[in-house]
């Protein structure tokens, strides 16, 4: 049989990162941006998602920069072949991000922005008792 689709708790067990805002027109349109995502199910827009963002699907860049989250670097880790940079945002949520291996510094303000040759976000419509 082929696999189960995935749902938000599976996408958390792959350490991917979420965000939990609004959605509409197949846009994550939250914290200042507007990026692409596409819904794992229908959603209206204006329904509040939980946006599920891959490592891979994400950037670093300088801070403030247009179409970015601003956050600052909480935790560095070398793996060998990459370096994954944990981000806390202004909005005290964290994203997890695939970068450099030569990168910012723990404590640093850097900016996150959507890679467009990584994956898509997705997002996965929250239901009533989901906590906020």
């Amino acid at each position: 049989p082929p696999p189960p689709p995935p749902t938000p708790y599976t996408c958390r067990r792959q350490r991917q990162m979420c965000i939990r805002d609004r959605i509409g027109d197949d846009r994550f349109r939250g914290h200042g941006v507007s990026w692409s995502a596409g819904a794992a199910e229908p959603v209206e827009p204006g329904q509040r998602v939980e946006v599920v963002f891959r490592p891979e699907s994400l950037r670093l860049t300088a801070a403030e920069e247009d179409g970015t989250l601003t956050g600052e670097v909480e935790e560095r880790r070398f793996t060998g072949e990459a370096t994954f940079y944990l981000v806390r945002l202004a909005s005290e949520e964290k994203l997890l991000v695939k970068g450099p291996l030569a990168g910012p510094a723990v404590g640093e303000r850097v900016g996150v922005g959507l890679d467009q040759t990584g994956p898509r976000p997705r997002s996965f419509p929250l239901t009533p008792g989901d906590s906020e």
